[in-house]
């Protein structure tokens, strides 16, 4: 099998001293990067899924790294891809990457340590024909993420592989906080939400909503489909809420009584079940997202609150059952 290689933009990270690895990984890597500081490229192994499919750090000059995929298939290859740039928006709560270009670049070589960086550019270059310079600088310096903690990915990345629910529940996550989320709102976190949100007047809120209806919508179904996924039950019915949750893969973390607090929805309890909670989110996306309900009535409209909360509520399904398989494996 002929393996290819995609060059992942938009992460460029320093990763120095302060990350947690075990004492002798520390020593091995720090020696390695003390010794390749000031030549040209050298690859380090983060995770190999088989011999087909591996995760490779390449550009590591000077504590610097970006993320080349070695996959058995294009479609492979962008299945890992999206569990590594969601990993950073789920972990770390950094804002979804916009791109105006592929953000996986193809490539016929790994990167070699004998690369320049002109070397790196011609194999980018001459596989995904772009020709302006300003493109190739971008996709090599990629979007920076300081010392983040190799453990945790590798440990994310191991799991998520290989658990299809949770890898495409992840997908449908991250797409749509990339059309309408807390991180790329106008608050950018959830701390300022709960500060700024009571002191916002009714009429920006409908005046916001107005101007985003079609994406709020949208956000509030790619969200509802990743609970969906989740579950592993393609069209969710209230009468078959509770029978899902009990004999979902998850039933020894989530019980239909399980508690859940909301965030978002003023106008709900603040904690509640959450079977009563995917209740609400059936009724919205019935009545409005999925039909296109031109006058919906009020109770039901989805607004900002709606698309974050739901959004929050697939976060922490996802996480909570991302950190239940990792002690069940440990």
């Amino acid at each position: 099998m002929n393996n290819k290689y995609y060059f992942l933009v938009g992460f460029n990270f320093t990763y120095g001293r302060s990350i947690v690895l075990d004492k002798k990984e520390m020593e091995r890597r720090n020696k390695t990067i003390d010794n390749n500081r000031d030549k040209p490229f050298t690859n380090l192994s983060l995770i190999s899924f088989d011999e087909f499919n591996e995760v490779i750090i390449a550009n590591n000059r000077k504590d610097k790294g970006n993320f080349v995929i070695k996959a058995e298939s294009m479609k492979k290859a962008y299945q890992i891809a999206n569990i590594i740039r969601s990993f950073f928006s789920l972990v770390y709560d950094y804002s979804p990457v916009e791109y105006d270009l592929f953000f996986l670049q193809e490539m016929n070589n790994i990167p070699d340590k004998s690369w320049t960086d002109r070397d790196l550019r011609n194999e980018i270059k001459e596989v995904a024909g772009i020709k302006e310079e300003c493109d190739l600088i971008r996709i090599i310096d990629g979007y920076e993420i300081n010392d983040f903690d190799f453990n945790e990915i590798i440990s994310f990345l191991k799991i998520v592989f290989s658990n299809d629910s949770i890898r495409r529940s992840i997908e449908n996550w991250y797409e749509s906080i990339s059309m309408v989320g807390i991180l790329n709102s106008c608050y950018g976190n959830l701390d300022n939400y709960l500060n700024e949100r009571p002191n916002i007047v009714d009429w920006l809120l409908e005046k916001r909503y107005l101007e985003c209806k079609l994406k709020y919508d949208t956000a509030f179904l790619t969200a509802f489909k990743g609970i969906e996924i989740f579950f592993n039950k393609v069209n969710i019915k209230k009468r078959n809420i509770d029978f899902i949750i009990k004999k979902s893969q998850f039933s020894k973390v989530f019980k239909p009584s399980t508690k859940y607090k909301c965030t978002y929805l003023t106008s709900k309890p603040k904690e509640c079940e959450i079977q009563s909670i995917i209740c609400k989110f059936l009724d919205q996306r019935n009545v409005v997202a999925a039909h296109g309900n031109l006058k919906p009535p009020d109770m039901y409209q989805i607004k900002e609150d709606d698309v974050f909360e739901i959004q929050y509520f697939l976060k922490k399904l996802i996480l909570d059952a991302y950190r239940y398989l990792e002690t069940k494996s440990s």
